[in-house]
């Protein structure tokens, strides 16, 4: 589960070591994303990793790219999670 106050950021962190170790894990499992105003939690997404795969190819490929150097802490961006992710929660002011 990754969560985030929107107020303070529109990205989701992920790994501060992120590599083809990592990427390989987070292709195994089902995300849970929470977002937060303030301190209430307004909604939450479930995504797939096939969803979220053209992140995990463009952080692969950059990895490759910069000489096989980690990134530290790409970001999963909170619009494409919206956009792309099922809303299984709405606080009922946002429903």
């Amino acid at each position: 589960m990754k969560s985030i106050n929107e107020r303070l950021t529109q990205g989701f962190s992920t790994h501060h070591h992120m590599n083809p170790h990592i990427i390989a894990k987070y292709r195994q499992v089902d995300w849970i994303f929470a977002v937060y105003n303030g301190i209430e939690l307004i909604e939450i997404y479930f995504m797939t990793p096939a969803q979220i795969e053209p992140y995990f190819a463009k952080w692969a490929k950059k990895w490759a790219e910069d000489g096989n150097k980690d990134i530290n802490n790409p970001k999963i961006p909170l619009k494409f999670v919206r956009k792309t992710g099922k809303r299984i929660y709405a606080a009922p002011e946002t429903a």
